[in-house]
């Protein structure tokens, strides 16, 4: 509770759904609404292991990294 009277939040909202949470954060509290991607580690794992094209769900540099580490595969 200490790191909740002592600082202001910031938290993103996603599909327009709104967070519930006591009166008092709420007045702590700016929601933003961002354009963020349904997208999951699982299921960018879950294509890797299955053969799925994975390329334009993470930047480039991620791509590589888990192509040289034959990362997720089955």
């Amino acid at each position: 509770t200490m790191i909740a009277a002592e600082n202001r939040f910031i938290c993103s909202i996603r599909d327009g759904h709104q967070p519930e949470w006591p009166e008092s954060a709420k007045e702590k509290t700016q929601l933003v609404e961002l354009d963020i991607p349904v997208l999951s580690s699982t299921m960018v794992r879950g294509n890797i292991s299955s053969g799925v094209p994975y390329n334009t769900m993470v930047p480039p540099s991620i791509a590589e990294y888990i192509q040289k580490h034959n990362l997720y595969r089955s």
